[in-house]
């Protein structure tokens, strides 16, 4: 799944001119500008608690950073069997793996950009794919096959070119080359923002938003769509549309996020300027909702404080069947969110909070909800029939965000960027300074905060992607200005992965799936 914090920045690229080189290329990055660094677990002797209550975050595993000459953003994660799949831009040229082979060049301002890594955190591959106009891909999941990525494109990345800006989607083969890619859009923008899918039920659900109509949508709500709207489309496994939902109010309205359930439905999250589940509570409010595979929508939430707040990402967890299904959002606020009837829910009840220690005592937030700074992370749980169950902020005093977030069992794992040294700083994964990453760990079914990792080099960190794998770790991606492994930076922006081990593979919660 995938962060949809650069979602304003794929928006941005309307306008972009077409070319006439249409063609896919493939790129490889060598092994001088690939580093990797390995950690022992450490997961018996740091799972105790520290001085403040709270459980010892863990070690990292390993450790990847990789980049060319320009911006390299691993935007979306995603992994099967033994590899993590990265799907995002890259703005410079990339080097040939192979010693003595060519560089490949820029294909565009922005392109395409899919690495292959391997659990122990090695680069298997790395893939690029443009034209002349900016490319992005801002989703990946599996398909089955293999996976399936999704994004933006100004130019021709599939057989049809709809308006200034069209949403892809296109499968990762067996080579983790883009190939079939469908190219959907209007006489406007249209983004795709997130992917998720479960192989073995041939079913996917993307996010995303557009500008115009897009063409065949229909509009679930009834009330008639605004400048900009929120869209929801399932597909098959090998991209093809199935249905797409075009949903808002005369206001902007985004889908950022995007997951889906056991039993198959569609959840998708993101942001409303107007009334779209409920009365807006004033500024920005972040929303879910829930479609059926015949692409009915179930039902839809509406949250909010007086601020901005917008959901990222979002995950499941439990089992609608034993009646522990939740679906666990992340996103930023810089109001007061979970704070009195802010967060109602459409009913008018006021959710119990999560149970988070007192500010000062620890990671986490008052008892409250209050922001801690400028903004701040959060973390909200839906039961399966849309109602908040519990909200907690995350941060201290400055800038704070929560990009994604991913389920184990009973623990949320919610990871972001943080300006303000929240979190506990782990000391095998860097020096920290300026921006840096933080991962934190949550009880499902409190929001309490069980620990939170903080890592970075001396440069600027943002993590924008996460995803868990089969051998038990929890893979974060993201950029970085500095050095997170051995050797130097190779320009620009650099994409890093690092990974720490699941609470669960370190005897941690037990699961309620």
């Amino acid at each position: 799944m995938a962060a949809a914090l650069v979602a304003a920045g794929a928006l941005a690229l309307v306008g972009c001119s077409l070319g006439d080189d249409r063609k896919v290329a493939d790129v490889t990055l060598p092994e001088l500008d690939t580093t990797t660094t390995t950690a022992p677990p450490q997961r018996d002797d740091r799972r105790g608690r520290g001085g403040d209550g709270e459980e010892a975050p863990p070690a990292p595993v390993w450790t990847l950073q990789f980049g060319g000459s320009g911006d390299d953003v691993p935007r979306a994660l995603s992994s099967s069997d033994d590899r993590v799949v990265v799907a995002g831009s890259t703005t410079g040229e990339l080097p040939a793996l192979v010693e003595g082979a060519a560089a490949r060049p820029v294909l565009g301002g922005t392109d395409v950009l899919v690495a292959h890594v391997d659990t122990e955190g090695e680069l298997v591959s790395l893939q690029g794919a443009g034209t002349p106009a900016d490319d992005v891909a801002l989703g990946v999941a599996p398909n089955g096959a293999g996976a399936m990525a999704c994004g933006s494109t100004g130019g021709q990345l599939g057989s049809t070119v709809g308006g200034s800006l069209d949403l892809w989607c296109g499968l990762l083969d067996e080579d983790d080359t883009l190939a079939g890619v469908v190219q959907l859009g209007g006489t406007d923008s249209e983004v795709a923002t997130d992917l998720a899918g479960d192989p073995e039920q041939d079913r996917l659900y993307a996010a995303g938003r557009v500008g115009g109509l897009l063409p065949g949508a229909q509009d679930p709500t009834g009330r008639g769509l605004g400048g900009g709207d929120a869209i929801a489309l399932r597909l098959t496994a090998d991209g093809t549309p199935v249905w797409a939902r075009q949903f808002g109010t005369p206001m902007e309205d985004a889908s950022t996020a995007a997951a889906i359930t056991p039993d198959g439905d569609g959840i998708v999250a993101g942001y409303t300027d107007g009334d779209l589940g409920r009365s807006s509570s004033g500024g920005r409010d972040a929303w879910i909702s829930r479609f059926d595979p015949a692409g009915r929508q179930r039902w839809i939430t509406q949250i909010g404080s007086a601020g901005s707040d917008v959901i990222h990402s979002v995950a499941v967890a439990g089992s609608a069947a034993r009646g522990t299904e939740t679906f666990v959002a992340a996103g930023t606020t810089d109001g007061s969110l979970g704070a009195g009837d802010d967060a109602a829910p459409p009913d008018g009840t006021v959710p119990p909070r999560g149970t988070v220690p007192p500010r000062g005592d620890g990671p986490g937030a008052t008892p409250d909800a209050l922001p801690g700074g400028d903004s701040d992370g959060f973390a909200a749980a839906f039961a399966t029939d849309g109602t908040l169950s519990w909200i907690t902020t995350l941060g201290e005093d400055g800038v704070d965000r929560a990009a994604a977030v991913v389920t184990d069992g009973a623990v949320a794992y919610v990871a972001g960027t943080t300006h303000s040294g929240f979190g506990e700083l782990v000391p095998e994964a860097g020096a920290g300074g300026g921006a840096d990453g933080f991962l934190a760990a949550l009880d499902v079914g409190s929001g309490e905060v069980l620990w939170v990792a903080r890592f970075g080099s001396v440069g600027d960190e943002e993590v924008t992607s996460m995803t868990t794998t089969e051998d038990g770790l929890v893979v974060l991606g993201g950029t970085t200005t500095g050095q997170m492994a051995q050797t130097p930076p190779a320009g620009g922006l650099d994409a890093f992965l690092i990974a720490f081990p699941l609470s669960a593979a370190g005897g941690g919660a037990a699961s309620i799936v």
